[in-house]
C-alpha cells in the first residue's frame, strides 16, 4: 500500500485512488487549512508540517485563526483556478511575526483510524501582525492548465 508522512510525522496509510484532502480549516482552529509559524528553517521537500506552528489564542505569541474559505473557481482560457483565504487576527498583547506559512489538508476516515492532517505547501514569507485587533490574510491560489 501507499503511506504518506502526517503533520505529526507518522506515515499513514493512503489509497491514492480514494484520496481527498480537505483544506478548509474552522473557525478557531489550526488544525489544518491555511497555518502560520515562526519558523525560520529552509523549505525541504521533504518538510511534512511547520516548524513552529502559532497557535490559536489570545495568549502570547498566539494568533486567532478564521474559518478558511474558498473561492469558487474560474476558468480563463486553459486554465481553471480557485483561491482559499484565511485571515489571522492578533488579539494578544503583543507584535507577532509570521515566518512561514503552509496549506494543510485533511484527509482519512475514521473507519481506517483517522483523518489526518498531512502538509501540502510550505513557504517562508515574514509578515509582523501588530497588537490590538490587527489582521493578515493569507491565500493560496491553485490552478491547473490543460
Amino acid at each position: 500500500g501507499h503511506t504518506l508522512v502526517d503533520t505529526g510525522g507518522v506515515s499513514r496509510p493512503i489509497n491514492p485512488d480514494s484520496i481527498a484532502f480537505n483544506v478548509i480549516g474552522g473557525l478557531g482552529s489550526n488544525a489544518f487549512g491555511i497555518q502560520v509559524g515562526t519558523g525560520v528553517t529552509a523549505v525541504a521537500i521533504t518538510d511534512t508540517a511547520l516548524v513552529t506552528l502559532i497557535a490559536e489564542g489570545t495568549g502570547a505569541g498566539q494568533l486567532n485563526y478564521a474559518a478558511t474559505t474558498r473561492s469558487a473557481p474560474v476558468t480563463s482560457g486553459s486554465t481553471r483556478r480557485f483561491t482559499v483565504i484565511r485571515t489571522l487576527t492578533n488579539n494578544s498583547a503583543g507584535n507577532i511575526t509570521i515566518q512561514e506559512v503552509g496549506l494543510t489538508g485533511r484527509a482519512g476516515t475514521a473507519a481506517s483510524g483517522g483523518p489526518w492532517n498531512f502538509l501540502l505547501e510550505r513557504s517562508l514569507s515574514v509578515q509582523t501582525i501588530n497588537t490590538g485587533g490587527a489582521s493578515a490574510t493569507a491565500t493560496y491560489t491553485i490552478g491547473v492548465t490543460v
